[in-house]
């Protein structure tokens, strides 16, 4: 018999969450946090135009706010086949300052990609100050 915790593991809640995410989006629309989670959560649906219009559209209303919201451009338009364009969301992503233990792991998975994409560590080498 199947426990209830490895249930609720197997259940699909994210069309609830995307839902939830469009009501705090459209209550407030210059919240960059809550237009990123939403283009994460079409991501991971990959549904790949929804999530780059979101994580965009975080962007433009606070640039560069977080190393994930870069780290996840990059990963969209990889996945979209659009290698250029990922590498430069990667690069982004990794020279931007981390402010927490997750945007730690973003620089650092967004230097993984870097380096199975095969890019010039010349390319993305952070500039002493």
């Amino acid at each position: 018999m199947m426990k209830i915790d490895e249930l609720d593991t197997k259940a699909d809640h994210s069309d609830d969450i995307i839902k939830h995410l469009e009501k705090a989006v459209k209550a407030d629309k210059e919240d960059a946090y809550s237009v990123h989670l939403l283009g994460v959560a079409h991501y991971k649906k990959k549904n790949y135009a929804e999530a780059l219009s979101h994580l965009q559209k975080a962007e433009t209303i606070r640039s560069k706010f977080s190393t994930c919201n870069l780290y996840y451009i990059g990963l969209t338009l990889h996945a979209t086949g659009k290698k250029e364009e990922a590498i430069k969301g990667f690069i982004e992503a990794y020279k931007a300052h981390a402010h927490n233990e997750h945007e730690i792991k973003a620089r650092a998975l967004a230097k993984g990609m870097l380096l199975k994409l095969k890019v010039d560590p010349k390319e993305y080498a952070i500039e002493e100050y």
